[in-house]
């Protein structure tokens, strides 16, 4: 029995926290962790078990998705059973790696939590992300409730295992992942018994006395052979995934099968689908003797013998799906089409983008394609919005130019400028990222093009139709602001518009980590572009997730204990690139902000400035302190005003006379953890970097 839980136990848990239960309950020894909504609590719980030692396994906080699919690959060669998830636009940057996971023929195991990949960017969920991957040599499993989840995760190991094939497990993000229901977490020592240890054999796994080469080039004497025999193992799996949900069934008592069947025994039309709606599909069906119900839950390899054996009696089928391809009904239609089994097969597109499935919208399928006789040969999309269809989608709508009253005694009278963000934008109480980003902007002026990463500011500037940016704005991947920021300029610099300011501006996990190559690429170009970090010191949009960024000693969401490490020194790799300019700001001190924001304009080449903007969220403090925080900071030298040009200048703009960090660090709830001894040493560490930054400003 684990430290801190029974040996078998029932707990109310979303299917994201099932997720985190089933890989606890697995024993791996490393996962990677890069967050993404609606992913991330998947990550957070993982991380929680390792604190309260639930899970002994080692954590790699990655700086993006490709990395963290990276890492676990690595793990498992050295012989170390291993798991990741992410979702969406994350798992589509790891596509090359999860390619290759599967052609190594890699035991990984990896939930994904389905969802609408954009742009238009959309949290909530479709299946097209993994769908469409659906011919990478993996398994896959689509779970519909949270015990099912956990369970699957369990299963996914012992299959993934057994054949040496990778296995993804897909649940619906929102409608599974953060739904709260029953599960039962069973005993640890029925689960060893069912999942022994992993032994990968001499030939699979990292051997320094008999040394292999892994994955070498090859040409075309035994490629053919090799990709052959790979997908022999995929589709024969089936067979596999059979045998190992039958002895999980023996072994805890839940059935599970690679398709779901419901009110089929007098049916002569079946609606099928996989998902979470299917428990919707069956309260509308339970009444209906005409109408069942296949519920798929082994996508790949796909069930073909299964689902032509639960289709014998029917007469016509209706395939309800979250992809806009109509992948689904494709694929049932080529499994009667080798069968020469002719029944129509209606596609069904619904739920797109979150769009809840209703009663409703299932009770229409099922009459529309009661009554139609001639099968349609495009998707048939349901719940669309006719005014949006038939006539023009709306452009984003600005508000209205504000009208910002400054009193005579304030001091922002001297930062002039036209105001270009407006009122009404969605940012918590205190963020210290929209004023920042509105004074920038009233010094830049309307000339002035902007790149936005995912990120807080990604919410903040409102959902569509509305914007409260006023000048025009790109909405680009989390790891491409800085690279799209440069094709903006040399675009417009080939087209005679030489002026124009191009601004990329991003928070600490699209600069430190996952957007810091395609920053490094245009500091090495040296592109004519601001790019401008407002450092909140974690992924805050994401839920307070551990970034590079976070320092020393902070609490975060996977850092449920502290961070061990220091803060990486994103001022020294801009230095290092040489870039004409580079400084560090603070909302605290909003006119040294905006005369270093003339001062870029004005410099040909890329600029780099680094804003201090307090999280009250994340950072655990009242949002009326954002200043008095984001100026400790500065006074204690935790957070240090300087410029550095051409990447050997150094000038420090402001010198405070010594103050012990721990007044900074008491305002925070996130420090609330540390020991005097971890105190004394972040000082030191503080007092150490303020003379080394003296050291190079007297160069």
């Amino acid at each position: 029995m684990r430290k801190g839980y029974p040996a078998r136990f029932k707990k109310v848990m979303h299917g994201n926290e099932a997720v985190a239960w089933g890989t606890v309950l697995s024993r791996p020894k490393v996962f990677s962790v890069y967050p993404i909504t609606p992913q991330t609590t998947i990550p957070e719980k993982l991380a929680e078990f390792v604190a309260k030692g639930y899970l002994k396994a080692e954590s790699i906080h990655t700086e993006s998705e490709a990395s963290a699919a990276a890492s676990v690959m690595g793990a498992l060669r050295a012989g170390a059973r291993s798991f990741t998830a992410t979702s969406s636009q994350g798992l589509w940057l790891m596509a090359e790696q999860i390619y290759d996971t599967g052609i190594r023929r890699l035991p990984l195991v990896m939930a994904n939590v389905n969802r609408t990949m954009g742009p238009p960017w959309n949290i909530l969920l479709s299946h097209e992300d993994s769908l469409v991957l659906r011919d990478i040599p993996w398994v896959q499993f689509y779970v519909a409730t949270a015990q099912e989840a956990l369970d699957s995760i369990i299963i996914a190991y012992r299959t993934a295992e057994t054949l040496m094939i990778p296995v993804m497990v897909c649940l619906d993000g929102f409608y599974s992942s953060h739904a709260s229901e029953m599960v039962e977490v069973p005993a640890q020592r029925l689960v060893d018994r069912f999942l022994p240890k992993y032994r990968p054999t001499p030939e699979q796994k990292i051997d320094f006395k008999n040394p292999h080469i892994f994955e070498p080039s090859i040409r075309d004497e035994c490629t053919t052979e090799f990709r052959y025999k790979l997908m022999k193992v995929i589709q024969d799996s089936g067979k596999t995934i059979d045998k190992v949900q039958e002895e999980f069934e023996k072994s805890f008592g839940r059935k599970y099968e690679q398709i779901e069947k419901y009110n089929l025994e007098k049916a002569k039309m079946a609606v099928i689908t996989l998902g979470s709606h299917a428990g919707t599909a069956k309260e509308v069906l339970k009444n209906q003797d005409e109408v069942g119900l296949i519920r798929i839950r082994t996508f790949r390899p796909f069930p073909k013998v299964e689902i032509r054996e639960a289709l014998k009696g029917i007469e016509k089928i209706a395939v309800l799906e979250r992809d806009m391809q109509g992948i689904i009904a494709s694929e049932i239609k080529t499994a009667l089409y080798e069968a020469e089994i002719k029944i129509p097969v209606w596609s069904f597109i619904a739920g797109f983008g979150g769009r809840d499935i209703t009663k409703k919208t299932l009770k229409n399928v099922i009459e529309a394609f009661k009554t139609e006789s001639s099968v349609s040969e495009k998707p048939v999309w349901i719940d669309l919005k006719k005014n949006l269809v038939e006539g023009e989608v709306p452009l984003p709508v600005l508000r209205k130019k504000p009208e910002i009253i400054i009193s005579k005694k304030s001091f922002l009278r001297g930062i002039n400028g036209e105001e270009l963000m407006t009122p009404g934008e969605k940012a918590c109480q205190g963020c210290g990222a929209t004023l920042a980003l509105r004074h920038i902007l009233k010094v830049l002026g309307r000339k002035t093009a902007m790149t936005l990463p995912a990120c807080c500011f990604s919410v903040i500037n409102g959902p569509f139709p509305n914007c409260s940016i006023r000048v025009p704005l790109l909405n680009v991947c989390f790891e491409e602001a800085a690279a799209e920021a440069s094709g903006i300029k040399v675009g417009l610099t080939a087209l005679g518009s030489k002026k124009a300011n191009v601004l990329g501006f991003a928070g600490d996990g699209g600069t430190y980590d996952i957007g810091l190559q395609a920053l490094s690429g245009a500091a090495e170009r040296n592109n004519d572009i601001i790019f401008v970090c407002y450092d909140n010191e974690a992924y805050m949009n994401t839920g307070i997730q551990r970034s590079s960024a976070t320092p020393f000693g902070a609490w975060s969401t996977t850092t449920p204990v502290l961070k061990k490490e220091f803060k990486k020194d994103i001022m020294a790799i801009m230095a290092a690139h040489r870039i004409p300019y580079a400084a560090t700001a603070s909302i605290a001190f909003i006119e040294d902000l905006a005369q270093k924001i003339k001062k870029a304009k004005k410099i040909q080449g890329t600029k780099f400035i680094l804003v201090y903007s307090p999280c009250p969220t994340g950072w655990r403090f009242s949002p009326e302190f954002s200043i008095e925080v984001a100026r400790q900071a500065v006074l204690t030298r935790a957070f240090s005003l300087y410029e550095i040009e051409n990447g050997r200048k150094y000038t420090i703009n402001l010198e405070p006379e010594f103050r012990p960090i721990e007044k900074y660090l008491k305002l925070q709830g996130r420090f609330s953890n540390l020991s005097p001894e971890q105190i004394r040493e972040i000082q030191k560490f503080v007092d150490s970097e303020w003379d080394y930054l003296k050291k190079l400003s007297r160069i």
